[in-house]
């Protein structure tokens, strides 16, 4: 059985990684009068619940630019390079945006995007995934429950979690080929998406 553990995540990362990045930016020397406004509370309903759909390019666009230009701002200060919250805004940059030959930036186009890339500073492991026409964000948890029939009881004796881009069939295939337990059933019932020829051979052997 596999389970998707899901990620609440606000349509505009930017944002909320500028923000963290600021927070912890708060040193010595003074930022910038723009980045302000991040270290109010109410920054997060203006950016997400308050943005219209026609307002969403221009809004992504101007949000990514000044994650840049904060990153070009506060790299090279060794106090902050150390903070994790840099390090999200500089893999951000890396995997969602484009130099240009002006020296601005430019979002990646969504359909580009890789599961890979960062979805949440919470969770910098999590990936992304289509699934049965729903979007998942986090990582697959999967278990393997040994049932008795003499008992009538079962006992969940394997968990295994991986990306959640991580297959059906091959957290099937590693079982039957990796794990001890698998040498000692008799029958192991698993759903179609864990089917692959390559484990009925080695469940057969």
């Amino acid at each position: 059985m596999e389970v998707h553990v899901k990620v609440s995540i606000p349509s505009y990362n930017y944002r909320g990684f500028v923000a963290r990045a600021v927070c912890d930016s708060k040193t010595d020397w003074e930022l910038p009068e723009s980045y302000l406004a991040y270290l109010e509370k109410s920054h997060q309903n203006k950016t997400i619940y308050q943005t219209k759909t026609t307002e969403e390019t221009s809004k992504l666009q101007f949000l990514i630019q000044q994650a840049h230009d904060l990153y070009a701002f506060i790299k090279g200060h060794a106090d902050v390079e150390n903070f994790r919250s840099f390090e999200h805004l500089a893999r951000l940059l890396k995997e969602q945006s484009i130099p240009t030959k002006d020296g601005s930036v430019m979002p990646v186009e969504g359909a580009k995007l890789t599961s890979q890339i960062l979805q949440n500073p919470s969770d910098p492991d999590a990936t992304f995934r289509h699934k049965a026409g729903e979007t998942h964000i986090g990582h697959s948890l999967n278990f393997v429950e040994v049932y008795d029939n003499e008992t009538d009881m079962g006992l969940m004796m394997h968990a295994d979690v991986k990306e959640n881009t991580y297959s059906d069939a091959q957290y099937g295939e590693d079982f039957v080929k990796n794990h001890p337990l698998a040498k000692e059933m008799d029958t192991l019932a698993v759903d179609g998406a864990y089917y692959r020829q390559e484990t009925v051979k080695h469940a057969d052997e």
